[in-house]
């Protein structure tokens, strides 16, 4: 009976890859509404749907490590936490291999450690990404959200007992928030753990 669904699954794999991928589409576009309606639960159900949808579809590395990191961060925003690191690191393992934005799962990861009070494992995270932002040039780019980061760092460093560290990353910090003045981060900071009662 396995032999013959899994043949039946292979003939029709055509047109099912088809149709996987345009329900991928569609429950990323349903989750992308969630989070904006603040419904991150309903965000993390859209999500999963859509990573399955784009796996069985057989879209692209980049596709499928854009699923996954939606997932990741709207997973650790209802409080899944191991499930939220599972596929962010996915996520992160894509890009790596395909030269994709690495940079975005790592600073991901790092907080969702920091929503967890792990700051030693924070500070991994965060000590992988800061020489991609520094190779990339990241402070001209996006010099409010790297000051933030730059604080992000330096508080957990402090909290570990890395203190001259620490100052150097506050003192990154703070230059760049002076020279940033008025301006915003480029990018939104996940609400880990703050959506735990909708799950």
């Amino acid at each position: 009976m396995k032999i013959i669904l899994l043949f039946a699954v292979s003939i029709v794999g055509g047109c099912a890859s088809a149709i996987n991928e345009r329900n991928a589409h569609n429950y990323a576009k349903a989750a992308a509404s969630a989070v904006q309606a603040g419904n991150w639960e309903s965000a993390r159900r859209n999500w999963a749907k859509a990573a399955t949808n784009a796996q069985l579809g057989g879209m692209s590395g980049k596709q499928l490590s854009i699923a996954y990191y939606e997932y990741g961060r709207a997973a650790g925003a209802t409080c899944h936490f191991e499930e939220s690191e599972n596929y962010l690191s996915k996520s992160l393992t894509f890009d790596q291999a395909n030269n994709g934005p690495a940079h975005m799962p790592l600073l991901e990861l790092a907080r969702l450690q920091l929503a967890q009070r792990q700051y030693g494992e924070a500070i991994n995270y965060f000590e992988l990404l800061i020489p991609i932002y520094e190779l990339h040039k990241a402070a001209e780019e996006d010099p409010a959200g790297v000051a933030v980061v730059y604080k992000e760092l330096s508080d957990s460093l402090s909290l570990v007992g890395r203190e001259r560290e620490a100052k150097k990353y506050q003192g990154l910090s703070k230059v760049l928030k002076e020279t940033s003045a008025g301006k915003h981060s480029s990018s939104e900071i996940t609400p880990y753990g703050q959506h735990c009662s909708q799950s």
